[in-house]
């Protein structure tokens, strides 16, 4: 249950972080000559990623051991 969900949260944090970073880059570039202040915060982007990624391992990980803890019988035997 974790394994195949890891590549494409994986996938989403490169892709999310590029594409943020690229954004930033732009919004500090245009809004230079009004704010003297430098909008690229490599340290922000780094503690949302971790945070995001250890959210997304939460939400897998919950799941996957309640799974693995039920007897597979006796789920079966339900039906």
């Amino acid at each position: 249950m974790v394994a195949p969900n890891a590549r494409p949260v994986l996938i989403g944090l490169l892709a999310g972080g590029a594409f943020a970073t690229a954004m930033t880059v732009e919004s500090d570039r245009l809004l230079a000559q009004m704010f003297p202040v430098k909008i690229v915060d490599p340290i922000a982007f780094v503690v949302a990623g971790l945070a995001l990624a250890t959210a997304v391992a939460i939400a897998m990980l919950v799941p996957a051991r309640r799974a693995t803890s039920v007897d597979p019988a006796s789920v079966l035997r339900q039906e």
